[in-house]
């Protein structure tokens, strides 16, 4: 009988703490997951180590970072952890006493730079191995017998690593005249590697069909603009908002 059911455990420690109008929050721990698709087939399994602190001075100034150092069994051995930082800053202008203005609620820049790790690029498992499977055969003796043999139908490939993003955002977040005009404007660029494709070219005496490969790159950018309008009219509260 088939069945399916997920594992995981987490344990770390945290640390909060406001001093004067210094605030520092900071944790760490580990993570592991095991997920079983069905009783036949092996699990995918992680284990991640993980950190994360922001400081904010005064609510104006904020600075945030993680890290996770993360392991999937799906990989080769030397290919299977990954590093995956992060940073941002923020800067709450709107706290500022030169900005204080009863009809600016909120203006807020923020910058931040990150890597994600994405394991479930489309690859079987375990495909730093190669696959067998049974065909032909060759004939043995004097009455030609034939028998089946077996071999190789995909070459195992040590490069299906981890597919990365890094990503670059600045942005903005504003609340004017109290909710009539508020949104965010983001610009972004990102920068992906590690995408699994087929090589387009390869040598006829290869003999057996090659696996996909961890060698295609893409890059995108981009910007999204959130516009919205709050107001109140007598007993009749109405909002619009849209995204572009």
């Amino acid at each position: 009988n088939n069945y399916a059911y997920n594992t995981n455990f987490r344990t770390g420690l945290s640390y909060a703490n406001t001093f004067g109008k210094h605030s520092l929050n900071a944790q760490a721990f580990m993570r592991t997951y095991k997920n079983v698709t069905e009783g036949s087939q092996s699990s995918n399994r992680y284990l991640s180590y993980n950190g994360q602190a922001t400081y904010i001075y005064d609510n104006r100034y904020i600075v945030s970072g993680n890290v996770s150092y993360m392991g999937y069994d799906n990989f080769a051995p030397d290919y299977r952890w990954g590093w995956f930082p992060g940073v941002s800053a923020g800067w709450v202008l709107s706290e500022e006493s030169w900005l204080n203005s009863e009809n600016i609620s909120l203006l807020k820049l923020r910058a931040s730079f990150g890597r994600a790790g994405q394991s479930n690029t489309g690859t079987g498992k375990y495909p730093f191995q190669g696959t067998y499977a049974t065909g032909g055969g060759y004939s043995f003796g004097t009455s030609q017998s034939s028998i089946g043999g077996v071999y190789e139908s995909t070459a195992g490939n040590f490069n299906s690593i981890w597919e990365t993003s890094d990503m670059l955002n600045l942005g903005m977040d504003f609340d004017f005249f109290n909710k009539k005009l508020f949104g965010t404007v983001d610009v972004f660029k990102e920068w992906r590697s590690g995408i699994l494709v087929q090589r387009s070219t390869l040598p006829s005496l290869f003999g057996v069909d090659a696996p996909l490969d961890s060698y295609g790159k893409a890059e995108t950018r981009g910007f999204e603009v959130t516009l919205g309008h709050q107001n109140k009219i007598g007993d009749f509260t109405y909002s619009l908002q849209g995204m572009v």
